[in-house]
């Protein structure tokens, strides 16, 4: 029986050197689909970004970012694309320009005020937190999507 070599620990529990990719039923729904997301310069978001990107390579992402400070939307998420966590998927891609150009669609607003979003989303993954706590998903302005569904 083979041994899991562990490389850290997380949260007080070992996390496994290389954590498994998604198999299955979730990269084959995800699989075509355009993902909008909010939160991608979080921590989690910043996991889920890395997540879609490595796992579901026929997926495309739309992020919503905020301008900060004198930095635009797509300089921020230029930056976030320079971390360790995202560096095999720069040097496929051949840099952060020709990564952003393939698969990231930078979308620049913040959630209390956000513009409209692409109509050819088929999934809002929204990673934001604190602050917005108050925000309706009808602020998101999707209502092609959420005329299809009543769970939004």
């Amino acid at each position: 029986m083979s041994r899991t070599t562990y490389q850290f620990r997380c949260f007080g529990v070992d996390a496994p050197a290389h954590p498994p990719l998604l198999t299955g039923r979730i990269a084959e729904l995800l699989a075509g689909k355009k993902i909008a997301m909010t939160g991608v310069t979080g921590f989690i978001g910043e996991q889920m970004l890395w997540k879609f990107l490595t796992d579901c390579p026929d997926t495309t992402t739309a992020v919503l970012v905020r301008r900060k400070g004198s930095l635009s939307a797509t300089q921020r998420v230029a930056s976030l694309l320079k971390k360790k966590i995202f560096k095999d998927l720069v040097a496929e891609a051949g840099s952060v320009e020709r990564l952003m150009a393939h698969r990231i669609e930078v979308i620049e607003g913040d959630l209390p005020d956000a513009p409209e979003l692409p109509r050819d989303i088929d999934v809002m993954v929204h990673c934001a937190g604190g602050r917005l706590a108050s925000i309706r998903p009808s602020t998101l302005r999707l209502r092609p999507t959420c005329s299809a569904s009543r769970r939004c």
